[in-house]
């Protein structure tokens, strides 16, 4: 049987006999043990679905195996053969999110095959319904104005604020202002100080977002913002002027859990 976490070669099953004689010159043949080969099978396979049925553009697995190796993986533009992991065996307990939908929790039990080389595939639809919290805010935000300032806001995935950064609002050091709220610890920058400050959850009334938030006297957020339709832009108001928010693709390196 293999353990959790060994990359046993597969099962190319070779037909070799070995012949074994006793003392007394009795002989029998013995087949020989399986011979496994180095090509991985994957363990899981996902097929990620939005509400609609149709897959979703990308998607992040976060799961445990028998209680204790917890693994991360993510697709994007191949969510409808989502391997998770290759040549592990064991009860998966996986979590799969995608952007502005909610999270789906499943169950897997992934075995070995008889020859004990390899797991045997376990494939799964997952679909996952629409998100109707302010979670669909997890990630991070920016806004440039006419002066070339830029506010860039990380929410997390209950969309509980995280940190932000104001860029060339202050005319010291890289001209920035990093924060963290909550109590949360990001990387910031080398060199610069990291303000420290508390911030309430996000309000979220249908598809109309508020939140606000000034520190050290420079104000940030939206209010009455809406979501656009693929969920990538958000625009509303900030102290009576239109602002307008776009997703990042990623989460800049600043505003990284440390």
């Amino acid at each position: 049987m293999m353990l959790l976490g060994e990359r046993l070669k597969a099962p190319a099953l070779v037909a070799m006999i070995f012949t074994v004689c006793a003392i007394d010159g009795q002989c029998d043949q013995v087949p020989a043990p399986p011979t496994c080969t180095a090509q991985a099978v994957p363990s899981v396979v996902l097929t990620v679905l939005g509400p609609d049925g149709s897959v979703v553009d990308a998607a992040e697995a976060v799961f445990v195996v028998n209680g204790n190796l917890i693994f991360t993986a993510s697709c994007d533009g191949n969510c409808e053969s989502f391997v998770l992991i290759s040549d592990v065996v064991g009860v998966f307990d996986v979590s799969v999110r995608s952007v502005g939908l909610s999270e789906t929790l499943l169950r897997i039990v992934v075995g070995s095959d008889a020859a004990g080389c390899h797991p045997v595939t376990q494939t799964r639809d997952v679909i996952l319904p629409i998100d109707e919290t302010a979670g669909v805010l997890n990630g991070a935000w920016s806004a440039t104005n006419f002066a070339g300032q830029t506010r860039t806001i990380r929410f997390d995935v209950d969309g509980e604020p995280i940190g932000a950064i104001l860029e060339n609002f202050v005319n010291t050091g890289d001209m920035n202002v990093y924060i963290a709220y909550n109590g949360a610890e990001i990387k910031g920058e080398v060199g610069e100080p990291i303000v420290q400050d508390t911030a309430l959850m996000p309000i979220r009334n249908g598809d109309i977002y508020d939140w606000t938030k000034t520190t050290g006297g420079f104000p940030l957020g939206f209010e009455n913002a809406l979501m656009s339709t693929d969920l990538s832009g958000l625009s509303g108001m900030l102290l009576g002027i239109p602002i307008q928010y776009n997703r990042l693709e990623s989460i800049p390196m600043a505003l990284q859990d440390r």
